[in-house]
This record gives structure tokens, sequence and C-alpha cells, in this order.
């Protein structure tokens, strides 16, 4: 099948990602990449985590002891926002906010089955569930969306009233949220009632579309001007144009014109990142 091409630029190579195995590689607020990864396990606990923070080429470097198992990473207000993914027992804390020194500030319970999580513009925390948490009977995450304030309590959970008076699809697994520049929230799901829709929450007007893209096994979404764009677990970018809701696949080439295969990708808005061994490369959709 012909594809259109994607010029991705070169932007940084991290000797870590070679080196460790990433658990969480995201984007922060301002385009800064926040890289987890343990650093070291005594038997189980405590766990030390490390924390690379690369902030307009400046990379810095954080440790974070924790006694349990952490898998995302979100930066919020000039803090670290650290999430557990799953429960041990109902209602306990999974969700850590560290400072640059590594001292806890505050923890709180963000339910079972976290699967993406995203932090706005106005520090708020956005978290798509997985099946294991919407079905979960802990019920934080029945909704299979849930915003959080900077202090863990529940500002938004009420998708289920779009399910119920709008005929929106019911989220069964959360796959990715994403937080556009204008701060509203896209997601990406898996639902019986529907072939993977796409959803805009438009938080200024508080108004939501949907509508099915028809692309399974995405794993990252990313918004461009208009187009979105799905990131498989194959590797494939697909993207769906706004306006007829037609699909167009792309194949990823450096500046070079080498054709670039990428282990993993991540993105917030419009901005695309693919990672390549230790070299992460960069391409902004907003054009799109």
């Amino acid at each position: 099948m012909n594809t259109d091409k994607l010029i991705f630029n070169k932007y940084y190579e991290i000797t870590e990602l070679s080196k460790y195995e990433p658990i969480s590689v995201d984007l922060g607020l301002k385009d800064d990449i926040l890289i987890l990864y343990l650093h070291e396990n005594t038997n189980g606990n405590p766990f030390l985590y490390k924390i690379v923070h690369l902030d307009n080429g400046e990379k810095r470097s954080y440790e974070v002891v924790a006694n349990k198992e952490l898998h995302f990473l979100q930066l919020i207000e000039d803090n670290y926002l650290l999430i557990c993914g799953y429960l041990t027992h109902d209602q306990e804390n999974n969700a850590f906010i560290y400072d640059k020194k590594g001292n806890l500030l505050k923890e709180f319970c963000v339910g079972n089955g976290v699967n993406t999580c995203k932090v706005d513009q106005d520090h708020h925390i956005w978290i798509g569930y997985s099946d294991e948490g919407i079905f979960h009977e802990s019920e934080i995450g029945s909704k299979g969306i849930v915003c959080f304030d900077k202090n863990g309590a529940i500002i938004y959970d009420a998708f289920d009233m779009l399910v119920e008076q709008r005929n929106f699809p019911p989220i069964d697994h959360c796959h990715a949220v994403n937080i556009s520049d204008s701060n509203d929230v896209w997601l990406y799901y898996y639902s019986a009632d529907a072939k993977y829709p796409i959803v805009q929450l438009k938080k200024n007007s508080n108004t939501a579309c949907w509508w099915e893209s028809n692309v399974s096994r995405g794993e990252n979404l990313v918004v461009g001007h208009n187009m979105v764009f799905v990131l498989t677990n194959e590797g494939d970018i697909v993207g769906i144009s706004l306006e007829n809701k037609q699909h167009k696949e792309y194949t990823a080439y450096d500046t070079q014109g080498n054709k670039l295969t990428f282990d993993y990708y991540f993105g917030r808005g419009s901005i695309l990142y693919g990672v390549s061994k230790n070299i992460i490369y960069k391409l902004d959709l907003e054009k799109f």
C-alpha cells in the first residue's frame, strides 16, 4: 500500500534509553520530555526510581524512593506526579506527588486499572482506565475517564451522561488521552458498541463530539489542525480527517530520506515523538 511521508527531525540522543528500559516516556506541559525508569530494586522495597527531565535541550536527573511499583509520570506545577496503575486493595493511595528533591508532598487514590494519564494546563489530572479499572469493584474508574484536581478530588466523572443522553459509546478500555493546545481533551478507546471511537471534550465550551475511527490497536493519539493521528502498537501512523473522516496512512522518514522504524511513540497536542534505540525524533503535526 502506498503511504505518504512524514519527515521527522532528530531531536535528542539520550543514553539512558539504551542503557535502561524506560517505564514511562511522555511529555510535560511545555514540550519537555519526561522519562521514568527503575534505577534500583532492593528485593521489592523500597524501589529507587530515576526521572530524566529534558527541558529546552537541558537534561536533569532526579531520584525518587517509593514503596510500590510506579508506571506513569507527569509534570504537575513544578513537581512530579507518579502513579501506580493498579490497586492491591480497595481505596489505597496510588498517586504520589514528589518535589525535585525527592520529597513526597501528597498522595491519594485514583483507582485501579490506570492505563493512560495526562495533566492539562490547569494542572488537572486526566486518567483513562483499562477494562480492569472500568469493571473493578472500586468504581472510581467505572466511567472510563476521570479528572482529578492536584489534591486528588474528582472534578469530572460524567462520561456516563454522554452515554445515556447523547448515545456516546461507553468506554470499555481507554487506550489514549491527549490534551490539545486549546486544553481540549481527546480520547481514543475500545467500545463493544462502536469501532474504536474518538471523542473530543471541548473544555471551553463544555460540549463534546465523537465518531468511529475504525482503527484498532492504537496506543497514542495526536491532534493536528484538520486531522487526528492514531499510532498503533505495530508502528503504524494513521491520519483521520476531521472533515470527512477519511483515512490516510503515513510512513516515517528522517531528513536524509531514510525510512525510520520506531520502538514506540509518545506525544501531546500536535507534537509527535518517535524513539529509535536511544534517539528521539520529533514532528509537529499542527499543519495537518
